[in-house]
């Protein structure tokens, strides 16, 4: 979704985000688990209305053969996985897909996501933001 400068276009995913975002009374932003599919593989996502990138595990994009391409230089990312105390991680991404088959739920879009090491409840981590 949001690799290097681009964005997405479809406003159908924000239109979702939001309203699951507005469905918090408390004023913090919640995260919804989902399965979904990417080129054909079953996967799990975590949606997080909060965070503004969507990122695939590296090891299932690697295992899987994926299109992978390097990034110009290298960034710090903070919030795809936590630390053993529950502590975000800032982590170094250096790697993001070519556009990929994604269905979530009856919605199908290609996209590409930045790689990162996530934990292991979930093989896509969704931004909206």
């Amino acid at each position: 979704m949001n690799i290097e400068g681009e964005q997405p276009t479809d406003s159908y995913v924000y239109d979702q985000a939001n309203m699951i975002g507005a469905a918090s009374a408390d004023g913090k932003v919640k995260m919804i688990r989902f399965q979904g599919i990417v080129e054909g593989i079953p996967v799990r996502v975590l949606l997080d209305c909060g965070v503004g990138e969507t990122f695939l595990s590296a090891q299932f994009a690697h295992d899987k053969c994926l299109p992978i391409r390097k990034m110009q230089s290298s960034r710090q990312c903070r919030g795809a996985i936590k630390g053993e105390d529950g502590q975000t991680v800032v982590t170094t991404v250096s790697e993001y897909t070519s556009p990929l088959a994604f269905s979530i739920q009856g919605y199908h879009q290609r996209m590409k996501f930045t790689l990162a090491d996530l934990d292991d409840d979930y093989d896509v981590y969704l931004g909206m933001k």
